[in-house]
């Protein structure tokens, strides 16, 4: 179980580093936030995938989980690094139920600082709780990555036409006497229709 523990630590991290170096080389990454979420994930994924040390991979695993994750969920407003992100996490929370526990734990022997801290969240608070945190994580990546995309525009499409505001229903009221000043038969004098 170990192996396939390691197997799924290696090629996530390996396959999660090239994407980031990928977004880097096609210039997805555009803010100054996206670069520094980049270069976290980039140090984390090193880490993670050549050291055995235990404070080293405390220190991935809590910028990884408590900095990189939550700068993205809340944060970003880059497409490309919400996609990746709902995809990590649900490669996390997969492979937290199929394990029963978390991969990166148990590579760091489950010791170091960042696991320690998290055993003093959990008794302070009631509802610290891995299982509960990375599905709130993908919830709010989900809806920044559907209010940063073209759902925006067609929600906002969709607000416009159910509810136009005053210019545009003076607008619209403009429209409507143009169209009706048009059916106005000159030769014979006479208004076919008037509709106010």
């Amino acid at each position: 179980m170990q192996q396939i523990k390691e197997k799924v630590l290696n090629v996530c991290f390996s396959i999660f580093i090239i994407i980031i170096f990928s977004m880097k080389y096609f210039n997805k990454l555009t803010s100054i936030l996206d670069n520094i979420l980049a270069f976290i994930a980039i140090i984390c994924s090193t880490i993670i995938l050549i050291s055995e040390n235990s404070a080293l991979l405390d220190i991935a695993h809590f910028l990884y989980c408590f900095v990189y994750f939550f700068l993205v969920s809340f944060f970003s407003n880059n497409k490309y690094l919400l996609v990746l992100n709902i995809l990590m996490i649900i490669i996390v929370i997969c492979s937290r139920y199929y394990f029963s526990s978390c991969i990166l734990n148990t590579k760091q022997c489950n010791e170091g600082y960042f696991i320690d801290v998290n055993k003093k969240f959990k008794e302070k608070i009631p509802f610290w709780n891995w299982n509960y945190i990375f599905p709130f994580f993908l919830i709010v990546s989900a809806r920044n990555l559907l209010n940063h995309t073209h759902f925006k525009q067609i929600t906002d499409t969709i607000t416009k036409v159910a509810k136009p505001n005053n210019r545009e229903r003076i607008n619209l009221d403009k429209e409507k006497i143009k169209l009706n000043i048009e059916e106005i038969n000159p030769s014979k004098g006479v208004i076919n229709k008037v509709v106010f």
